[in-house]
């Protein structure tokens, strides 16, 4: 299996990807969309994130329902590792129960800031829209 959050086919016309290897991994593709376009997986994510700290770190976790909200609201362009890395903050911050302080977000920071509100757009890369995943055979 390989990520991108590029278009490989279009890297491939640009010439900034070998073709040979864009038909290898060209098997099957599975198209994710941005966590922001599926709010609703949320929930799901972050009880599979502290289901997994709590088996590392040994020690009951648990997030308040107005935490989720504030996760719910955020339009996370950094996708599943930001919602991640909330967490793992939340987690240090708690000390077990993640609350909407945990979690929140400074928003006037960078990445919290629509693109048209930014003054620095020419300098900062273009976030990814999605993930594409595709199969590998071997």
């Amino acid at each position: 299996m390989a990520a991108s959050n590029r278009h490989p086919q279009r890297e491939v016309a640009a010439g900034r990807f070998r073709e040979d290897l864009f038909y290898r991994l060209s098997v099957v593709e599975i198209a994710l969309p941005p966590l922001r376009e599926r709010r609703d997986d949320i929930p799901m994510l972050v009880a599979s994130v502290l289901h997994r700290a709590a088996a590392r770190d040994g020690r009951t976790v648990s997030i308040t329902a107005q935490a989720i909200n504030v996760l719910r609201d955020r339009s996370w362009p950094g996708n599943v590792r930001e919602l991640e890395n909330a967490l793992e903050r939340g987690l240090v911050l708690s000390g077990g129960t993640i609350d909407a302080e945990h979690v929140r977000v400074d928003e006037t920071a960078p990445d919290a800031l629509p693109s048209s509100d930014r003054t620095d757009d020419a300098a900062e890369p273009k976030r990814p829209r999605g993930l594409s995943a595709r199969a590998v055979s071997s």
